[in-house]
């Protein structure tokens, strides 16, 4: 008999001991349920618009849960004492390698199919048996398992109901379902404001156990990828996962950037117009590793998008416009000498391909770099800086939301362009003396031009 069909058959033999203890002790009254207090909260009134979540009252209510936690534990150290048990260890320990201890997984397993049988005590459990087994085998085997990882997002906002991106992922509405809750405990109060996600990404993945732990980055990569295509930018990402396996536990964590769960500096508004280009985007578009990884940021993309991501998130004004106009030199300053000139005149010719006026960038570019040698030298805005800024721009965050956009847009162009800053300084410098580099170099943008939509 092959390894695998000598396990399965042990590890069903193994079932039968179990169910055979499980009904023995229920018998005898030595096996009883407790009983745990269950949680539910319940958002009224709720309701979802281009602003986001929102909702009335919160109604808690608190119920006594039949769970059977403290029978399994009383039945265990027999099950570990049986012959089954120990056929069932020698099998897996000269056959499997498991980074766990092997009496460790089969104790997964043999929880398993405890829970199984208290919960089944009246229905034939034959069949769940032999699911759980070959579950417990495929895990052994490091076979891929499936999971479904729900991201909970803050700072995006759809008009559509669902956007599938990919096969694997799903951008979509929150549900009231989403925001309800249930906790198998009380709840101490949250020292943070009550904040619902904006949107729900759905992640249904195969994988392996050497990539159970990229799920962080993976989640990363999405929200670097809403972040470059719009620049409301996601605030905060919290994801747990779910899977078909015994003993590789579901994940779990949070994603907030700066650290804080607080709202989004602007949570953007996706239409229904924009479902076919973010589509797109998350398909083409060629995200380098160092921007979402752990890796070192020492390239001219890596660390300008840093800066942007620092720029998105909280901190006094002058920061961030500080984070985002140092992002802008990252990529288009090489020199030491006459800085904010050349900043300004090559970011407003880039952005005139796509429709901004040269004029009105070379003024943001300007009055950002104001503030930003202001701050690093360790002032702020004046009472008479911020009415001027006011008469030039509305309000001073649409400086910053009109700086932002033009780091936004320059990142995707430097991505997608691929080229060494160097030779695309070089380039810009040439389209602006010469007509023949200035439709070299519009034919050159063409196809970024497509992913592109300027947000006012």
């Amino acid at each position: 008999m092959q390894t695998d069909d000598l396990l399965v058959k042990s590890l069903l033999e193994l079932c039968q001991r179990i169910k055979e203890y499980v009904i023995t002790g229920l018998q005898r009254q030595e096996l009883e349920f407790n009983m745990e207090i269950e949680t539910t909260e319940e958002v009224e009134d709720f309701s979802y618009s281009r602003v986001g979540i929102t909702s009335g009252p919160i109604r808690g209510e608190n119920t006594w849960v039949l769970k059977w936690d403290e029978a399994i534990q009383k039945v265990l150290p027999s099950v570990k004492k049986s012959d089954e048990y120990s056929k069932c260890f020698k099998l897996i320990s000269d056959n499997f390698t498991v980074k766990q201890s092997v009496d460790w997984v089969l104790e997964r397993f043999c929880r398993a199919i405890s829970e199984v049988t208290f919960e089944n005590q009246n229905n034939s459990v034959t069949k769940l048996y032999k699911e759980k087994t070959q579950l417990f085998v495929n895990d052994l085997k490091q076979s891929p398992i499936f999971s479904i990882i729900k991201v909970e997002l803050l700072g995006i906002v759809l008009e559509s109901h669902h956007v599938q991106l990919s096969d694997e992922y799903l951008l979509r509405q929150t549900t009231k379902g989403d925001v309800n809750r249930k906790y198998r405990y009380v709840l101490p109060r949250s020292p943070y404001p009550l904040i619902f996600p904006t949107a729900i990404l759905e992640i249904s993945i195969w994988s392996i156990p050497e990539e159970e732990n990229d799920i962080h980055v993976r989640i990363l990569r999405i929200i670097c990828l809403l972040r470059l295509f719009c620049s409301g930018g996601i605030a905060l990402a919290c994801y747990t996962s779910k899977s078909n396996s015994i003993y590789r536990f579901a994940t779990m964590g949070i994603i907030s950037p700066n650290g804080h769960i607080l709202p989004p500096f602007k949570t953007h508004f996706l239409t229904k117009n924009s479902n076919l280009r973010l589509k797109q985007f998350f398909s083409d578009f060629p995200m380098p590793e160092d921007v979402y990884s752990y890796k070192i940021k020492d390239t001219p993309i890596a660390i300008s998008f840093e800066r942007y991501t620092e720029a998105i998130d909280h901190g006094i004004f002058e920061k961030r416009i500080t984070y985002a106009a140092m992002g802008l030199e990252a990529l288009f300053i090489d020199e030491n000498t006459e800085i904010s000139y050349r900043l300004r005149m090559r970011v407003a010719k880039l952005m005139c391909y796509f429709n901004l006026e040269f004029a009105f960038v070379k003024k943001v570019i300007n009055e950002s770099y104001l503030i930003r040698s202001k701050y690093s030298h360790g002032g702020i805005l004046s009472n008479k800086d911020k009415k001027r800024i006011k008469r030039e721009f509305g309000e001073d965050a649409l400086l910053l939301t009109n700086l932002l956009e033009i780091l936004r847009i320059s990142l995707v162009v430097f991505i997608f362009i691929d080229q060494s800053k160097i030779k695309f300084i070089e380039s810009l410098e040439e389209a602006m003396i010469m007509k023949t580099k200035e439709i070299e170099l519009s034919k050159g943008l063409r196809h970024v031009r497509k992913y592109i939509k300027v947000e006012s």
